[in-house]
């Protein structure tokens, strides 16, 4: 019996917990730059990377842009795909560090947590 009482004062905090771990959505203006980061990451020519968390950050919040955010996240997609295909070394330089740095924030968040928790323990 005291089991079924802990699991039923465990459960609504788990569920709590869940729906406060949902982001919210994206603005316009982060809606736009995930479109060229998702171009960024997926090109061949700056080093293709995993983009399976930006596709489906993309196609969820596709789903509630408005035409004009749409078509600007589509202008900022092609805009990114002549860059990454007609850079030189340095600017191949400045897409990749955009691609590694600004870009992981849409997809890197679970990552960076588990990265940061062994130097937490270590200076413990």
């Amino acid at each position: 019996m005291s089991m079924i009482k802990t699991l039923l004062l465990i459960a609504p905090l788990a569920l709590a917990g869940a729906a406060n771990a949902q982001p919210a959505h994206l603005t316009d203006a982060q809606y736009i730059a995930a479109v060229r980061c998702q171009t960024l990451m997926s090109s061949s020519n700056l080093g293709r990377q995993d983009t399976r968390a930006i596709d489906a950050l993309v196609t969820s919040e596709s789903a509630t842009r408005s035409p004009a955010a749409f078509d600007r996240g589509e202008a900022a997609r092609d805009q990114a795909a002549q860059a990454a295909r007609h850079a030189g070394t340095y600017g191949k330089a400045s897409l990749a560090s955009e691609r590694d740095g600004l870009c992981r924030s849409f997809t890197g968040v679970v990552q960076s947590a588990s990265a940061a928790t062994p130097a937490a323990n270590r200076n413990n």
